[in-house]
């Protein structure tokens, strides 16, 4: 939607000239409904051009402190990461452990693996596509909300904490370059009053316009679930954020990651002292010698008392 006006000889060695979708002027009823088998997204996108910029070269500069992400070396022991019993029992621990130190935090859990790639797979459900538009997964609501029934499932429904940060946690599976890496947008162009609500609905089938009345949350004792396993009823799970376009946006990424690397980012801190959520999405990366991207994501929620 529009061009791009930049001179190649402005582009450094690995950075992109590329798409990303932002939700269009005028979408106003945003939501997400999911089933065991498929999904639906009543928000309507359109395609922006756009330059993600290689900030590899600067990776100490860019923190979860500073900017709300991090690239850090981290290899794991676990033998097969495209293998969900594997990476629950293996994985997991790894992971608490490298964002427990990292953090600070008091309690951390992991929450809805994710096992993505350029392109579906028929034969492995647990395999989903890449992430195709702009969006933070939670609001501060939702978080605090799924956090509170992981305590309540852990008989800590009581606890008082001062602060909750949800990290995403970002593996790739693929040799590098990836044809879908994973774009992150700075959130020095950031305001906090950008992005509008999207919400999450699990549903036992996908329904068509005009949808029903966003119903209401399940309840505490519900439990910790993934919202494709609660597929008997509509229940929303939770709301995310969407973005529109703006110029001013400045987008960057990590070119050619590897899978002994580790990208941690914000989907939502309590504390809003420094950046406390961090756009982003998949896009095209057409260089030549890429490769089709697979990818693992964890969730992990950090709480400090």
């Amino acid at each position: 939607m529009g061009s791009l006006s930049i001179d190649n000889d402005e582009l450094g060695v690995n950075d992109v000239m590329t798409i990303v979708n932002h939700l269009l002027p005028g979408s106003s009823d945003n939501r997400r409904y999911v089933t065991a088998g498929g999904a639906l997204s009543t928000g309507k996108y359109g395609s922006y051009d756009v330059v993600v910029r290689d900030v590899r070269p600067m990776k100490e500069e860019y923190t979860l402190e500073t900017k709300g992400f991090e690239l850090a070396s981290c290899p794991t022991q676990c033998e097969d990461l495209w293998d969900m019993a594997t990476i629950e029992r293996d994985y997991f621990p790894e992971l608490v452990a490298h964002i427990k130190k990292r953090t600070g935090a008091d309690i951390v859990f992991c929450h809805m693996p994710r096992l993505r790639q350029s392109g579906k797979d028929p034969n492995n459900r647990d395999v989903q596509p890449v992430a195709g538009d702009v969006h933070v997964d939670v609001n501060e609501d939702t978080a605090r909300n799924l956090a509170g029934k992981w305590l309540h499932d852990q008989g800590m429904g009581d606890l008082k904490y001062s602060r909750l940060l949800f990290l995403s946690n970002w593996r790739v599976l693929s040799d590098p370059p990836q044809d879908y890496p994973l774009g992150l947008l700075d959130p020095d162009t950031l305001s906090d009053e950008d992005g509008v609500y999207n919400y999450l609905i699990a549903c036992p089938t996908i329904p068509s316009a005009p949808y029903p009345p966003i119903p209401p949350p399940g309840p505490l004792e519900e439990g910790l679930v993934d919202a494709r396993q609660i597929a008997t009823e509509e229940r929303l799970i939770g709301a995310g954020y969407a973005f529109h376009h703006k110029p001013s946006y400045r987008w960057v990424y990590y070119a050619d990651m590897t899978t002994d690397e580790l990208l941690s980012f914000k989907l939502c801190d309590t504390d809003h002292s420094s950046p406390w959520r961090v756009p982003h999405t998949a896009f095209l990366n057409d260089r030549p010698g890429t490769v089709p991207r697979r990818s693992l994501e964890v969730r992990t929620y950090c709480i400090f008392k």
